[in-house]
């Protein structure tokens, strides 16, 4: 079938196949995406009640939205054969991680912990998946778990002829009940009706083979195999491999319990039991680095939750929350979730130990706050993220004018829970007060409510909060720092927005209010960094640029915005080994975060490397649907493939995000344009002019004229770009979509007026 379109999925090549079907890896030509197709059993297409089954169960399979299940997207049939469309992975399944032994410690609790919150969830919704097993177990090649084939066993209800190909050896048998027999439950033996408890068990001779290397269940054919199942005591886990987590035995005996009534009667009973043996687990000491960070506490500082009459308020509840990471990212033993990856998790319906498990922490922070007048009541609790019990809980009455000394407070309590040695220069003050000044603290914190929307609008408004904070305080550091990321913003933060505003006036605006906060603090990272973009895309002073952002780095190493926006600079000279791996220590520390997310994928972008590029955009735009930047570039990946429908369907998306009417405009016009549409290109750019009354940014218009191959006018906006100091010209040097220009004198001119001829990509 490679090379057939079946549907709007056009074949790419073959990944497999099993009695469960073939899959084929496809590319969705409507959204722009690859996708696996599984084509069910041709005997399966013959049960009419069977497929209508199918499709009804499909659909509720489909409804499972969680980071360890594979997406079900669609479902269809070609020529009387029904398939199933799911997201596509790269990696290996379990079986392949099975092939050399038993996991490691640290490992096997870390995939155990995955697969059983995938469980939990899918139980949630009344779905159990009646075939556990390292077939059906993925591992991407992030080290991320996903289930697969959820619900399918029981969706096909197939003859077991065939069904099961668990290596060496299938064992089937005419009649048999759905599953692979090695893993089976008890309860399905028996026939009876089966409970969440059934998938325990299953789950429970996984984690056994994962944990000793070897099935608890042998038999050398069904009978005996069955008689196992029902019948016998497995040998206890630690006599096969004694180096197993203290407890873990017990965990894995009791998830293999004959009786269900004595089993764990859930996933999320099992997950409790999991997390308490990582907890007190003494990790292999190879590698240093896996036994270091198992013995670094680590906590996520949730968004208080406004309990205030006022929902205004809202800026004030995050605001303490933000204010409570800054501090507590200061401190050298202590790791903490960056607040983007923190914030994703605002007003979201998930456990605890979940959110501990994608944030990877051991502790969760989270609170509420009342706020009338200058009265507040604040409650905080440090929760373990292990069991969901509290570590610490505690309401305060204050005023307003305490707050410096509630939020010092705070920090001290977790300090002292979480046993954190304090270095020298932390003992006195954890909490920083920058002024003394209350409204203009909570003038602050409104910009930087503001800030953190990243609109056109909100940025507006966190300007007008953050310079009557200066004008409260003219001392105040962060507010100054507020406004110079505000101006970068404003003008050249995101190449998708079209600024109608003066360049060289918030330039100015930005160089001033970042050498003011250094000034006042010079150990504020967050002002290096507006600085050091001030050298970076406003005076293309390289030199100077990469000096702030290591001044940046030095002060604040835990700062993920630092190593995003200095990969970029990276990738702007062409060191991408560099840039790539900055912008993945970024990621390392802002994980959930949609901008460094996007920021992965345009630095592989421009390393050319554009299939990496557009699964990571992808990855991002699933986890964030509405985030514009992942659809732009995966589009911009698309378009340099030469890829033009794909990525006209990525720039669509684009525009059909709400809030504003010009975005996704011009990329659609670059599209006409290479495909010689020359009308249809010039009629968005003039519905971009209707909306945008300023000077549309040169570099896009230039792309959009190079595509018609008017070569000359090209390079006029390419000038004009170049005398008014636009920032889109920053990644000349790097930016696949102008390869086909680098051969043209005058572009090897306008690079080396710019210092970024090819001599800077290897320095």
């Amino acid at each position: 079938m490679i090379g057939q379109t079946v549907s709007h999925y056009k074949i790419l090549e073959k990944l497999g196949g099993g009695g469960m079907g073939v899959v084929y890896r496809a590319e969705d030509t409507r959204l722009g995406r690859h996708v696996a197709l599984k084509f069910l059993p041709e005997q399966f297409a013959q049960n009419r009640q069977a497929l209508e089954r199918f499709q009804r169960e499909a659909r509720a399979a489909s409804a499972l939205n969680h980071p360890n299940i594979c997406v079900i997207f669609d479902i269809g049939d070609h020529e009387g054969r029904p398939f199933i469309v799911m997201e596509f992975l790269e990696g290996h399944t379990l079986r392949h991680f099975l092939q050399d032994g038993p996991l490691s410690a640290d490992q096997l609790l870390e995939f155990a912990l995955q697969i059983s919150e995938a469980l939990d969830a899918a139980h949630s919704r009344g779905i159990l998946h009646r075939d556990i097993k390292p077939d059906n177990v993925f591992v991407t090649t992030s080290g991320h778990i996903k289930l697969l084939d959820f619900g399918l066993a029981k969706l096909l209800e197939l003859n077991p002829e065939g069904a099961h190909n668990t290596a060496p050896g299938p064992l089937t048998a005419a009649g048999m009940a759905v599953g692979t027999p090695y893993y089976m439950s008890p309860d399905q033996l028996l026939d009876r009706e089966l409970d969440d408890r059934s998938d325990v068990f299953s789950l429970g001779v996984l984690l056994y083979e994962m944990a000793t290397g070897t099935r608890p269940f042998k038999g050398s054919d069904l009978s005996a195999l069955f008689n196992e199942i029902l019948n016998k005591v497995p040998t206890f886990p630690t006599q096969l491999n004694p180096g197993l987590p203290k407890g873990l035995g017990q965990v894995l005996n009791k998830a293999l319990e004959k009786d269900r009534k004595l089993r764990h009667q859930s996933a999320k009973e099992l997950i409790a039991d999991l997390m308490r043996v990582k907890r007190q687990a003494h990790l292999p000491s190879s590698p240093a680095s896996v036994n270091e960070k198992a013995h670094k506490p680590s906590i996520a500082v949730l968004p208080f939750v406004n309990m205030s009459a006022d929902p205004d308020n809202e800026y004030f509840s995050d605001g303490l929350a933000e204010e409570l990471i800054n501090a507590l990212t200061q401190l050298k033993g202590l790791d903490v979730a960056a607040r983007t990856s923190a914030f994703n998790f605002k007003g979201a319906d998930q456990s605890i130990s979940e959110i501990g498990r994608r944030l990877s922490v051991d502790t969760i922070l989270e609170g509420s706050v009342r706020k009338a007048g200058k009265r507040l009541r604040i409650t905080a609790q440090l929760i373990n993220t292990a069991d969901g019990y509290h570590i610490w809980s505690e309401r305060y009455d204050r005023e307003m004018e305490d707050i410096f000394e509630l939020q010092d407070e705070i920090t001290r309590k977790i300090v002292d829970k979480l046993r954190v040695n304090l270095t020298e220069d932390s003992q006195e003050l954890l909490v920083k007060r920058y002024t003394k000044n209350v409204e203009a603290y909570n003038l602050y914190l409104k910009g930087r409510y503001h800030l953190n929307q990243r609109t056109e609008q909100n940025i507006l408004k966190a300007i007008d909060c953050l310079e009557q904070a200066v004008l409260k305080d003219s001392g105040y550091a962060l507010p100054h720092a507020g406004l110079a990321e505000a101006y970068i913003l404003l003008n050249i933060d995101c190449p998708i927005l079209i600024c109608d505003r003066d360049p060289a006036e918030m330039v100015s605006k930005a160089k001033q209010a970042a050498q003011k906060a250094i000034e006042l603090d010079d150990s504020c990272a967050e002002a290096h960094v507006a600085l050091a973009l001030i050298f970076f895309r406003l005076d293309w002073n390289w030199e100077r640029a990469e000096q702030e952002f290591r001044h940046a780095l030095e002060r604040n190493q835990s700062l993920a915005t630092a190593h995003h926006q200095y990969a970029m600079f990276l990738a702007s000279v062409s060191r991408f080994d560099e840039a790539i791996a900055e912008i993945r220590k970024a990621y390392e520390l802002d994980p959930l975060s949609p901008i460094i997310g996007t920021a992965v994928g345009r630095i592989l972008h421009f390393a050319r490397r554009f299939d990496e590029a557009i699964d990571q955009c992808l990855r991002t735009s699933e986890l964030n649907p509405q985030f514009p930047g992942a659809h732009f570039d995966s589009g911009l990946a698309y378009f340099a493939k030469g890829m033009h429908l794909e990525a006209r369907a990525a720039f669509e998306r684009l525009a059909s995000i709400p809030g504003d009417p010009k975005r996704g405009l011009m990329e659609l016009a670059w599209v006409h344009s290479s495909l010689g549409e020359r009308d249809e290109a010039f009629e968005l750019v003039d519905k971009l002019r209707e909306l945008s009354p300023g000077i549309l940014p040169r570099v896009p218009l230039a792309l959009l004229h190079a595509g018609l191959g008017d070569l000359d006018q090209a390079f006029e906006l390419l000038e004009e770009g170049y005398a008014q100091r636009d920032s889109n010209l920053l990644y000349l040097g790097c930016e696949p979509l102008f390869d086909h220009l680098r051969e043209d004198p005058r572009f090897a001119d306008l690079l080396r007026r710019m210092n970024l001829e090819p001599r800077m990509a290897s320095s």
